[in-house]
């Protein structure tokens, strides 16, 4: 693992290469500020999340095809989780693929809502869309990766719940009705979401 490539709320990323398969991919991988030396607990709710987000992608995108196509497509990267011994005690980490190009934050699970940018009233369809989809339980935010041409490579995704308090499936950064709510507080219908009659 390289040295310190990034720093986000709740962990530190670092460049690495996965060399598992015949090609090396570029790699980064996550460690928690509060937990360095984390358990398969503390890292299996990022899976969650980037999983819950893929499931969710696949709806949205199924059905803006009913609606005549869609102009854009969103791939989420897979979310991995790697194993290491340290002191004779097993750790983990996550990892994702690398993005290469210029990083765009498009929502936040805090409420956060990016306007400026050309695919934003479609990642904030998607947001709303997961809403309505689970009716009610979800939404995922904190949608940010990297634009090319007309595809948007997110990373990182995190999912809001309603049950919050029940479990723990989505981690620290699902602020749950609150999180909901600020979103929607922020969040303004635009063409995606009348396609989609949300």
């Amino acid at each position: 693992v390289n040295k310190l490539f990034a720093e986000g709320g709740m962990r530190s990323v670092y460049k690495f290469q996965d060399g598992s398969s015949k090609e090396p991919m570029k790699m980064v991988g996550k460690w928690l500020h509060r937990k360095p030396r984390a358990l398969m607990e503390d890292m299996a709710p990022f899976i969650m999340n980037s999983e819950t987000a893929i499931s969710f992608r696949d709806q949205f995108l199924g059905e803006l095809k009913k609606t005549h196509g869609t102009p854009f497509n969103i791939f989420f990267v897979k979310c991995y989780l790697y194993r290491y011994t340290e002191d004779s005690k097993e750790f983990c980490f996550v990892g994702e693929q690398c993005l290469d190009g210029d990083f765009v934050k498009f929502n936040g699970n805090n409420g956060y809502v990016n306007l400026r940018h050309a695919f934003s009233e479609e990642m904030q369809a998607f947001s709303h869309f997961s809403f309505v989809q689970s009716k009610g339980k979800y939404v995922v935010a904190d949608l940010q990766g990297v634009v090319d041409n007309k595809c948007v490579f997110l990373t990182d995704p995190q999912v809001l719940s309603r049950d919050q308090h029940k479990h723990a499936f989505f981690g620290p950064g699902d602020l749950g009705l609150e999180g909901m709510r600020l979103f929607f507080e922020n969040h303004r219908c635009g063409p995606t979401c009348q396609r989609l009659k949300l």
